[in-house]
């Protein structure tokens, strides 16, 4: 039976009422949808963007130490040479080895010493002739070392040529903490999509990584030389698990559709504004406090500064990590007034403290754009009026913040606030750019020593030795030495043989509030 007209305006009616009432919550999923893949594809570009600064900065060591080699052993005997390459390993840790080629292909020298008899490096193993250039050679096991090896080599004017060996996990090693879902990946692939190095485990064949499917979100940087890429791949139903999860919320909120679309609202403009508007709220509504970490003298037990760390209570989010919050504080331009809060409430909070222990001293992670844009300067003057003189401030420098500005223009302004009384401390010493030349050129007085080089369960006996090099550097460049993550005494003790000053971690207290600490002191002090 054909339809009357007017029973088709009625079913055209109600389809439209249904189509009105649900697509407030058809966009909304929609707009979600998109922001959830936007903030997955962020998330997974910022990665691959960080994993392509590193391996830039090796690129840039070996280039700068090889052609410095190339040019300095010519015409030197294989005995001068042998020094320089002992040299170029021990001041760089990422490299495991260096070695010469004959024009013959021949490896006759490493930085252990002469190689008798002379091993044949085929042609895949070796520089390509002709390219007067830094090369990455491949990922490859050579004759002498059991593990692969990413080798970097340049020419030399006789023909043949100078590398470097490197582990790949110092490429890896700082994207232990990257949640990439079970099956995702970060590569470092070379231009021939050889995978030199990976966090989880990219798809390959015979070595060289595989194109992804449309199941995956991917981001790709290149090093400027295009030698390396970093690429990096999520898949999308993982890194979009939690708006998958909030699809059980749509049924009741289409069937309340008009409080739902309030609800929404607000929430979607809460979501657009972001954390970045809330930490000057936050700042402002008192929802940061202070905790404090003890360092302590290793040799007396007594606690001699306490490291100033932020918290932050949302109010609708809960406890929100500083990992999470400092990077988008950094991005947002917040970081300047939550540091300068900081030592305005740390002055109120230790106030006694700094009258009754007159060598106690704070610590204080300092942004590295302070130090780029001379506001640190504002951080002493806002503590000094805080109470806290300039001989009881340490700032924290990260080695990677130390190279996101001019270098000589950063190293004067840490000597313009070295002479206000300021000390700085390395923070995560071993993890990032430095090599003994590059750490003269900064006017450190502490050392601190990442907590992922301590001795433990699983690490195996590599770490303890590169711990010991590290402190070594330290002593000699006259630095004090502070070793983080401390948990365990037979950690304390292996640091106490090894002359380390100074330690925190949680064998000695956890980070407190102010209150606990001033009990704390009471206790040690």
């Amino acid at each position: 039976m054909t339809p009357t007209p007017r029973k088709s305006r009625f079913r055209g009616t109600l389809v439209a009422l249904i189509a009105l009432a649900f697509l407030p919550t058809v966009i909304l999923l929609v707009l979600t949808y998109r922001q959830a893949v936007r903030r997955a594809e962020v998330a997974l570009a910022d990665n691959v963007a960080t994993a392509n600064r590193r391996a830039t900065s090796l690129l840039t060591a070996a280039d700068k130490a090889l052609s410095r080699l190339r040019n300095d052993a010519t015409g030197r005997s294989h005995a001068d040479t042998q020094k320089q390459l002992v040299r170029l390993v021990y001041e760089d840790l990422r490299f495991r080895e260096a070695g010469l080629n004959d024009p013959t292909g021949r490896l006759v020298l490493t930085n252990f010493g002469p190689v008798e008899p002379p091993i044949l490096i085929t042609e895949s193993e070796r520089c390509r002739p002709g390219e007067n250039r830094l090369q990455v050679v491949g990922l490859i096991k050579t004759a002498i070392m059991r593990e692969k090896s990413i080798i970097i080599g340049v020419p030399t004017e006789a023909n043949g040529s100078l590398n470097v060996l490197v582990e790949p996990s110092a490429l890896t090693v700082y994207l232990d903490d990257v949640d990439l879902g079970p099956q995702g990946y970060l590569a470092f692939v070379r231009a021939d999509g050889q995978v030199l190095a990976a966090a989880g485990s990219p798809p390959t064949a015979d070595g060289i990584l595989q194109p992804s499917d449309g199941q995956w979100l991917t981001a790709e940087r290149k090093t400027d030389d295009g030698q390396i890429r970093a690429v990096g791949a999520v898949l999308q139903s993982w890194a979009l698990r939690g708006w998958y999860d909030n699809l059980a919320v749509v049924g009741p909120v289409a069937l309340l559709c008009n409080a739902a679309l309030i609800a929404f609202t607000s929430w979607l403009t809460r979501r657009r504004t972001g954390l970045d508007h809330d930490l000057r709220l936050g700042i402002q509504r008192g929802e940061f406090e202070v905790h404090y970490q003890p360092v302590v003298d290793l040799h007396t037990g007594v606690c001699v500064a306490a490291e100033a760390l932020l918290r932050w209570k949302h109010p609708e989010q809960g406890v929100i990590r500083p990992d999470v919050f400092i990077p988008i504080a950094e991005q947002s331009g917040a970081i300047e007034d939550l540091t300068l809060w900081l030592v305005r409430r740390a002055g109120t909070d230790l106030a006694d403290v700094f009258r009754s222990l007159p060598d106690f001293y704070l610590t204080v992670n300092l942004p590295p754009v302070m130090l780029t844009t001379n506001t640190a300067a504002d951080v002493v003057y806002v503590a000094r009026g805080a109470g806290i003189p300039s001989n009881r401030l340490v700032f924290e420098v990260t080695e990677g913040g130390l190279i996101e500005g001019p270098v000589e223009d950063v190293a004067n302004e840490m000597r313009r606030l070295t002479a206000q009384g300021v000390r700085f401390a390395l923070d995560d010493f071993g993890t990032g750019y430095s090599s003994l030349n590059y750490l003269h050129k900064f006017p450190f007085h502490l050392l601190k020593i990442d907590r992922s080089f301590l001795p433990g369960e699983g690490k195996g006996v590599a770490i303890p030795l590169i711990l010991d090099s590290l402190i070594e550097l330290g002593l000699k460049l006259g630095l004090k030495v502070v070793a983080e993550g401390v948990e365990r005494e037979d950690q304390a003790a292996h640091l106490k043989g090894r002359a380390v000053q100074l330690a925190q971690g949680w064998l000695y207290a956890r980070s407190m509030p102010a209150r606990d600490l001033k009990e704390y002191l009471a206790r040690v002090v």
